[in-house]
């Protein structure tokens, strides 16, 4: 007789119940506060009928969220919130030498267009001028 080995499927929460992770105990332990959602799992962790499917978009934002007992798919306007909410990275150093590369570029094309203004009037001059 084949025994059939089930494995327990879990989420865990952030304090405003969007599901950060899911894993299966095959492969982790269950904190006390993560929440039992498949007692007859397979290996690896399933939701909706996706095997190890993203719990995030591309912007690092939960999709899904634990209410009630029920996962729901978190709205546009929510992951808006989440993400304005959510405090920024720090720049890293090529955020800042792309800043400083732009601030230069910028005041090279002031200095230019002076310049420019400067070479029109020297010419005027030359040729009888102003």
């Amino acid at each position: 007789m084949i025994t059939q080995n089930y494995n327990n499927h879990y989420i865990r929460l952030n304090e405003q119940s969007h599901i950060i992770k899911g894993f299966s105990d095959a492969f982790e332990i269950p904190l006390e506060t993560d929440i039992c959602i498949c007692k007859e799992g397979v290996r690896h962790f399933e939701l909706n009928g996706v095997v190890n499917l993203s719990l995030f978009d591309f912007n690092n934002v939960p999709k899904y969220k634990y209410v009630e007992g029920e996962i729901l798919e978190t709205t546009e306007e929510e992951r808006q919130v989440y993400l304005s909410s959510s405090p920024q990275p720090d720049p890293t150093a090529q955020d800042i030498m792309a800043t400083q590369i732009t601030q230069l570029m910028l005041e090279n094309a002031e200095k230019e267009d002076q310049l420019q203004t400067l070479a029109n009037q020297v010419t005027e001059l030359m040729l009888g001028g102003m």
